[in-house]
């Protein structure tokens, strides 16, 4: 067995697996084993109980193909039917090491990812700071004190719990997967199915709530949050 790395455009590497795959099979070499992309997804939810998958590849800008034989160089009429498939930007001759391959299978991070979003706009910066000083200019009119109300958004709180975990452990490896942004004026959260899964045995341990009440980013982006600083708090 051979694994050779072929390198394609970020974002395009299972059409590439695909296009290969149909290549090899119309060209019937029989001596490829198996294409690697690692795919993993991304699951979509607006508020529904379904929600699109947006599949995507867990090493971005690389497959892998698997041969039956053991050649240390790329076989010339593997390297030439790879070399045809679009979107195609280098191909690595060399074989990888078997050691390296058993290594990056085992450690390959493929879990899924959900995707959730708050249902109200998120206030910009400039919003912000513009409602602040109204709320100061009010009082000073009234002549009374007033204390703004600076609330850290999910953005934040999210950054600030990456910032707090340092030690390599499986705590960090699921907090770094953890995405928070402002998309369409939204405050958008993506993370790990193992947080879902945390999140649901705390909050709903006898799985009476619906997949559209627990999807409901409203709901449950603060719970992902609470259980994110309750899984730091007992690092």
């Amino acid at each position: 067995m051979s694994i050779y790395a072929v390198r394609c455009f970020t974002g395009e590497e299972i059409e590439v697996k695909e296009m290969l795959k149909y290549t090899l099979e119309r060209q019937q070499c029989h001596f490829v084993k198996a294409i690697h992309a690692f795919e993993t997804f991304t699951q979509v939810f607006r508020g529904k109980s379904t929600a699109r998958k947006e599949m995507k590849s867990a090493v971005p800008g690389y497959i892998f193909v698997e041969t039956n034989d053991n050649f240390p160089l790329m076989r010339k009429e593997l390297w030439h039917l790879i070399k045809s498939i679009p979107k195609v930007c280098q191909i690595f001759r060399n074989e990888i090491p078997e050691e390296e391959m058993d290594y990056f299978f085992e450690t390959c991070d493929v879990e899924p990812d959900i995707e959730v979003r708050l249902n109200h706009d998120t206030q910009t910066e400039e919003q912000k700071i513009a409602a602040e000083q109204e709320a100061l200019h009010q009082a000073n009119v009234k002549g009374e004190q007033v204390e703004t109300d600076v609330t850290e958004t999910t953005v934040d709180q999210v950054h600030d719990l990456q910032e707090q975990v340092k030690d390599e452990s499986a705590l960090k490896r699921m907090i770094g997967r953890c995405k928070a942004y402002i998309q369409r004026k939204k405050e958008t959260f993506v993370f790990p199915f193992s947080l879902f899964h945390k999140t649901r045995d705390r909050i709903d341990p006898n799985k009476q709530m619906t997949i559209r009440e627990l999807t409901d980013g409203d709901f449950i982006i603060p719970e992902l949050v609470k259980t994110l600083k309750m899984e730091v708090s007992l690092q």
